[in-house]
């Protein structure tokens, strides 16, 4: 299984420093400004959900995660954190024997940027931002190993805004299908990506991997 490593700033996976510090307000598709601060965790100032139609994720992985102390859990723990699937409290020990693990969800960028593009007042919005817009296209939650399994399983993985709830749908091999309904306040970790304008600054070009800082 593969390994990351959580402190209390920064989630760290394949090398890549993903963003901690206000998790429990992001959902796949949140945007808002990159808030810097010299005192504090980089983070993603959450304004505003964008409704996400059927858009296409990445094969999903089973993840282990390092703690490097107690306290960057329970951190977590103390703000509500609580397992995407409803299977109960997170504990160290649950970790440790493997009964919870994590797992990311990754909505493909081109889909991103297209659906973007699309939604002429929600695209108003992330331009008015200018510089500093991010889009959190990347989530990490804390789920049981049955789902885990499940969810890795699944092909043809695909995300959809349902009230307040991120809902992921994907086939298994039987022509069943598996289904996770992610709620608001149950994201460990998240990746941002920062939107490159087109010249006309009306249409998003492409979108630029953003990583958090060293500290």
């Amino acid at each position: 299984m593969l390994k990351a490593k959580l402190t209390d700033k920064v989630f760290i996976f394949k090398g890549t420093r993903y963003f901690s510090a206000g998790a429990e307000n992001i959902q796949l598709g949140t945007y808002g400004r990159k808030s810097i601060s010299p005192i504090a965790a980089s983070r993603l100032d959450a304004a505003w959900r964008f409704q996400l139609d059927n858009a296409l994720i990445e094969r999903v992985e089973p993840i282990s995660i390092e703690l490097e102390t107690k306290k960057s859990l329970n951190a977590k723990t103390d703000v509500g954190l609580k397992a995407a699937d409803g299977s109960g409290d997170i504990t160290i020990e649950k970790f440790r024997d493997s009964s919870l693990v994590v797992i990311k969800f990754h909505i493909l960028s081109g889909p991103l940027s297209e659906a973007f593009n699309k939604n002429t007042p929600e695209l108003n919005k992330l331009n008015d931002i200018k510089r500093n817009s991010r889009i959190a296209n990347q989530i990490f939650v804390v789920v049981s190993a049955e789902t885990a399994r499940k969810m890795t399983s699944a092909i043809n993985l695909q995300a959809k805004t349902v009230g307040n709830n991120i809902e992921i749908v994907g086939s298994l091999e039987n022509m069943n299908e598996t289904k996770i309904s992610i709620a608001a306040g149950t994201t460990l970790a998240y990746g941002l990506v920062q939107p490159v304008w087109m010249k006309n600054k009306l249409q998003i070009e492409s979108l630029r991997t953003d990583q958090h800082g060293p500290g």
